[in-house]
């Protein structure tokens, strides 16, 4: 089956269903899903990383979300690292859902990640789908779709709405049924598609402009066909893979100057002046049957490539599920390898994991997993950052005791209803059983407090004739 589509930078839609968005590294590819996967213990992570629980433990009995089930606007890293939106079909962190899903913005503080709802309550019920079509790159804005329906029942109007994140207040706002295409990086501009033709609003004008043709054709964009990858520049496109086989792209960097693919079992990497070299083997053909649902990530300069497999890459992956991986070039983070490294991301222990963003240098790799990979991780699908020097300190339990406090607790003393076992050193232990207050010790004894090793205790001693029957 051929990949065909517009594969651009800027834009959302391709041609034949496919979509890329522009996220906060160079190109965010979701054509369905890639199955890739790399196992790592998080003192083992490339680059001094460390895990992070990005998602909020109490997540109201609800799951984390990916991009293929919310679509691929729901999600983006900031381009600056330490902040992340996405979705899940789980109403938490305040606010109110809106089925089918809600929409939240995590940032990262001193002591761990802060969440926020940011799922327009007045619309609670509203939606079919997600409202979200796509974010600003330090996600500040989103532009969403109006909903086909209002609460009140009625139809609503077609269009779109700029909306503040911080604030949740409405920035602008356009009437149309025009489809979107695309939008710039801070969305101060966004391009609709009807039919044929393309329109931009420059929020906040009430006014749609009509193009002279496709606003793509002023960028670099890629797109694959009958098996080679091709690149459109200036008006003329070039064939990048004359050899075909080319069954998916992976994205590219922001000047459109490097571009990842896959042919047959591995990936590729293309370089503008330098050719193409294969970066990654032995991704085999099962591991990537299904490339409708791929997600890949490339830095924006191009140095570092972000994917998911279910192929087995290094020997610490060892759960033959999904994973995340990375490949980057040679004197990056902690590669020294001339031809690059290929690292685990993810935990490859059990359980299956997907990559969703990545900050523009890929120092921040955010990824879903139903695996607990944190000590405050109730094991449910959360989303994590693996981070450049990150990780959190575990809590540190104070102690129970300080000093002279420290002193050894005597046990605590044993209910005298109960039959209660008195052991001697050098003595055969003896029974007793106690009614009320008073004990009963076998024929010939009574209990009495005796010294012994230097403290009191309770014993049934034999008694003299002339005791017996007192105080048994």
């Amino acid at each position: 089956m051929e990949a065909r589509g517009r594969y651009r930078c800027a834009g959302q839609v391709g041609e034949a269903g496919s979509r890329i968005a522009r996220v906060a590294l160079g190109c965010f590819c979701l054509f369905g899903q890639l199955l890739l996967t790399v196992p790592s213990i998080a003192s083992a992570l490339p680059d001094n990383r460390g895990w992070e629980l990005v998602s909020p433990v109490q997540k109201n009995g609800g799951q984390i979300s990916t991009p293929a089930e919310a679509g691929p606007g729901t999600f983006r890293a900031a381009t600056q690292g330490g902040a992340v939106a996405y979705a899940s079909k789980a109403s938490f962190a305040g606010g109110s859902g809106a089925a089918p899903f809600s929409q939240y913005v995590s940032a990262r503080s001193a002591d761990g990640w802060v969440t926020q709802n940011i799922t327009p309550a007045h619309l609670t019920g509203a939606y079919e789908d997600s409202p979200y079509l796509v974010f600003a790159a330090d996600l500040s804005r989103a532009l969403l779709a109006n909903p086909a329906r209002c609460p009140a029942g009625d139809p609503c109007p077609e269009g779109f709405k700029l909306r503040d994140n911080l604030t949740g207040a409405t920035l602008a706002s356009l009437e149309d049924p025009g489809e979107f295409d695309s939008a710039s990086e801070d969305l101060s501009h966004v391009f609709l598609r009807k039919g044929a033709d393309f329109y931009r609003w420059s929020p906040p004008s009430p006014a749609l402009v009509k193009l002279s043709g496709d606003p793509a054709e002023d960028e670099i964009t890629f797109f694959v066909e009958a098996g080679h990858l091709y690149r459109r520049a200036g008006g003329s496109t070039t064939d990048l893979t004359p050899a075909g086989g080319v069954n998916a792209f992976l994205g590219a960097d922001t000047t459109g100057s490097t571009a990842y693919y896959r042919v047959a079992e591995g990936l590729w990497r293309w370089r503008q002046g330098a050719g193409t070299t294969q970066v990654v083997t032995g991704v085999g053909v099962g591991a990537l049957a299904d490339t409708s649902q791929m997600t890949s990530g490339v830095t924006a300069d191009g140095s570092r490539l972000l994917f998911t497999t279910a192929a087995k890459l290094v020997q610490a992956d060892g759960n033959f599920a999904a994973d995340v991986y990375q490949w980057q070039v040679q004197g990056l983070g902690t590669c020294a390898n001339p031809s690059g490294c290929v690292d685990l991301i993810s935990a490859g222990l059990a359980g299956s994991s997907t990559f969703v963003g990545a900050s523009a240098n890929g120092n921040d790799v955010f990824f879903t997993t139903d695996r607990s990979l944190v000590w405050n991780d109730p094991d449910s699908v959360d989303l994590y950052d693996a981070r450049v020097g990150g990780g959190f300190p575990e809590p540190v339990e104070p102690p129970l005791c300080v000093g002279d406090a420290c002193q050894v607790v005597p046990p605590a003393a044993e209910d005298p209803v109960l039959t209660t076992t008195l052991p001697g050193v050098g003595n055969p232990a003896e029974r007793y059983r106690a009614y009320g207050a008073k004990a009963r010790c076998p024929k010939g004894k009574a209990l009495k407090t005796v010294k012994r090793k230097g403290r009191l205790v309770q014993r049934c001693v034999k008694v003299k004739a002339k005791e017996r029957g007192r105080g048994r």
